[in-house]
């Protein structure tokens, strides 16, 4: 039995929860939710990344490719660094290379 439900998505069939990673002390994790639409268009994808103070989960920050492009599948996949400063996230789909080639983004805090 959950604990506790954290977070979910508001858009329909956007796949939150599609990828997760956490922290070694378990207190960051980061969640993909590579069918989330937004103003780039259908299936860009989007990361959240959430912290625990406490008993309480608050989310962080919401993460996207910065050449966010329809049909991307940013958030695919996910993997957060022990410490939870550092952030990959795979675009299975991004396109800037060659149709469909795919990316890893690499974030730092």
């Amino acid at each position: 039995t959950p604990t506790e439900t954290i977070g979910t998505s508001t858009g329909e069939i956007s796949r939150f929860g599609q990828s997760i990673s956490l922290s070694s002390d378990g207190n960051i994790f980061a969640v993909g939710t590579d069918r989330f639409n937004s103003n780039g268009g259908p299936e860009t994808g989007q990361t959240q990344v959430w912290e625990r103070s406490g008993t309480s989960w608050s989310e962080k920050k919401k993460i996207q490719s910065a050449d966010i492009a329809a049909n991307d599948a940013f958030g695919i996949s996910n993997a957060i660094s022990g410490d939870g400063k550092t952030l990959l996230v795979g675009a299975s789909k991004d396109d800037d290379n060659a149709s469909g080639a795919g990316a890893a983004f690499v974030f730092t805090a």
